[in-house]
């Protein structure tokens, strides 16, 4: 009898099938992890968001209202969800010229879609945070504005949405009751 060299057909089919089942196996496994990983890159982008959100806002915020008894703005007003901030902070030499003409005097901030969306002047509203899907603002009285962000994740791996919150106030240091009169 001859000896054969090699497998047979019936070996190599089951080799075959051994693989692909191991394949498929590795490959759902590695589907799963992918899922994980992007849900993990979701949560960490809202919470790297809503960590940053309060620095800006108390910044872009905080300074409204130079000037508001002098020229004809408010310094700050809350329509909805919608805030808009407006401060004479630039004109020759450094100092207010009653005129809000540098992008940064006049800004508004809404939320649009899943993010945060900023105007600034007469331009069209940019996101600049991401993952935040509800904005509430009113004022506490007449010196504090309460920002509250809700910030959200779609999750991959599951039809669930993650939502978190972070609540900021901010003092609004121009509209501070002056011994003296803020004229001209």
């Amino acid at each position: 009898m001859r000896r054969s060299k090699g497998f047979t057909v019936l070996e190599l089919m089951i080799a075959v099938v051994l693989a692909l089942v191991l394949g498929s196996a590795l490959f759902m496994s590695l589907r799963q992890v992918q899922l994980l990983a992007g849900d993990l890159e979701g949560l960490m982008d809202r919470d790297e968001n809503l960590k940053l959100a309060p620095a800006l806002l108390a910044q872009w915020v905080s300074g409204a209202g130079n000037r508001r008894l002098v020229e004809a703005w408010p310094g700050i007003s809350v329509d909805g969800a919608e805030l808009t901030c407006q401060s004479d902070f630039d004109g020759p030499e450094g100092f207010p010229d009653g005129e809000l003409a540098a992008s940064y005097e006049d800004i508004r901030l809404e939320q649009g879609g899943d993010a945060l969306r900023l105007r600034s002047g007469d331009g069209s509203p940019q996101p600049f945070l991401r993952r935040i899907s509800e904005m509430s603002v009113s004022r506490k009285n007449d010196d504090l504005v309460s920002i509250g962000l809700t910030g959200s994740a779609s999750l991959l791996s599951s039809d669930v949405e993650q939502l978190a919150i972070a609540n900021v106030e901010i003092y609004l240091w121009n509209f501070r009751r002056n011994l003296f009169f803020e004229g001209e």
